[in-house]
């Protein structure tokens, strides 16, 4: 494994750095709001840094995809729509990633 300036190990972040970002993330979300949250107040709080972050999920919207997925809503199946057989957290997902910056 390479080593940086620094002497810390570089290469894959590891599932811990993960997993410590998704939870934070996770109650942050929603105590707070997604749109309220930033990447820098998570990786704070996950005591880790943003490369750390950025190496599991490229963009916060891939963060908030996952959070999304993990609902237990999303994962039982329901609220299915019928005329549109698309999960209701999967329709909010997409209106997610089409919102722009307030």
């Amino acid at each position: 494994m390479k080593r940086s300036p620094s002497g810390r190990e570089q290469g894959p972040s590891s599932p811990r750095a993960r997993d410590k970002v998704f939870a934070v993330a996770t109650d942050r979300f929603y105590r707070e709001g997604i749109r309220s949250v930033g990447v820098e107040s998570i990786v704070k709080d996950a005591g880790v840094t943003k490369i750390s972050l950025y190496r599991n999920f490229p963009s916060k919207d891939d963060l908030v995809l996952a959070y999304l997925q993990d609902l237990p809503i999303y994962k039982s199946g329901v609220g299915v729509s019928s005329s549109t057989g698309m999960r209701r957290s999967t329709s909010m997902t997409i209106r997610i990633r089409n919102c722009g910056p307030s």
